[in-house]
């Protein structure tokens, strides 16, 4: 990090001298690596500032799209990381969305599959950041979309990410989280995975 700042430090994607060329090679280097690594594209890959930017970033893209209704519902589990849950409780007090649902879980504490709601959001958190306990997210999301097919996923990954091989193209999500420093990057970093088509 000290030679980079010291000997190549450029903004990138603002200029055309050799440092900002270089910069900008090693974002898309970068940018590729995650995309492989989530088995994305990499035009679908978001840097942002971690998770919790990510899931904001996320209600914000949705609130603002043409088709959003007020009168949508969204679903949480028991699960869900604290910063999971806000943005679905924010639209809710500020009127942008119907209904909050809750994903029950069973005995053992995973998401009950066969009684997911019918609901037009749906967060999944991968991993439970206090009980360690994955949860098989392409299950989820296919009984999600059985009830709904036009239902929004969008999957917390920040627990998960570094237990077990992530595929958003097997889980189908529509969106998926999170931070970098769950992984050995430094804090500040984020990844936000968003389905083109």
């Amino acid at each position: 990090e000290v030679s980079f700042l010291q000997e190549s430090y450029a903004n990138a994607g603002r200029g055309i001298c050799a440092r900002a060329t270089a910069v900008d090679d090693m974002v898309l280097e970068t940018r590729n690596k995650v995309a492989d690594f989530l088995n994305a594209d990499a035009n679908q890959i978001v840097f942002t500032s971690g998770a919790t930017d990510g899931l904001n970033r996320i209600v914000n893209i949705l609130t603002s799209q043409p088709w959003y209704s007020n009168m949508a519902a969204f679903a949480v589990s028991d699960l869900d990381h604290h910063s999971a849950r806000l943005p679905g409780e924010a639209l809710l007090n500020h009127g942008k969305i119907h209904k909050m649902l809750r994903c029950e879980l069973d005995d053992n504490l995973n998401i009950k599959i066969d009684s997911i709601p019918k609901t037009d959001y749906l967060i999944i958190t991968a991993m439970s950041n206090v009980l360690g306990q994955p949860q098989d997210v392409e299950k989820i999301i296919h009984a999600a979309r059985d009830k709904n097919p036009n239902v929004i996923t969008i999957v917390d990954a920040s627990q998960y990410v570094v237990h077990g091989k992530i595929d958003v193209k097997k889980w189908d999500c529509d969106f998926l989280v999170f931070s970098g420093h769950k992984i050995g990057a430094d804090t500040g970093v984020g990844i936000l995975y968003i389905r083109d088509s």
